[in-house]
């Protein structure tokens, strides 16, 4: 079994959301450690998985709106960004925020990017293709 992922975190955050994006990472960094790569937020697929490709993600913090997801589709890439770099697929238009924000109603939303942030790497570990 491959293990391994990286994290992003979007270069132009504040100072604050840094601070709230880097330690979520560090969260999710230790349960997947602790639990032999089984990651937070994975669910079993489908409506209770926030890290399928080409999804908006987990909304972690509504007040700022910052974005944890998968950013690639061949390696276990994520990033938190913020939304408003997000279109929905559908209508090319930005994610409406105002809804529910479970997998199922905002999580699976299919999103592309309306431009893509410049990022740092904060944690990479193992084997991150796949």
């Amino acid at each position: 079994m491959k293990k391994g992922f990286s994290i992003e975190i979007q270069l132009d955050l504040t100072e604050e959301e840094k601070a709230i994006s880097e330690a979520f990472a560090e969260k999710f960094t230790h349960f997947a450690i602790e639990n032999n790569f089984e990651y937070p937020l994975k669910g079993s697929g489908g409506y209770d998985s926030f890290l399928k490709r080409g999804t908006f993600g987990f909304l972690f913090d509504r007040d700022n709106t910052l974005v944890f997801r998968r950013i690639s589709t061949k390696q276990r890439r994520f990033a938190i960004v913020k939304a408003g770099l997000l279109l929905d697929k559908k209508t090319n238009e930005h994610v409406v925020i105002t809804r529910c924000v479970c997998p199922k109603c905002l999580g699976l939303t299919e999103v592309i990017w309306n431009r893509l942030p410049e990022t740092y790497t904060y944690v990479m570990i193992g084997d991150i293709k796949g």
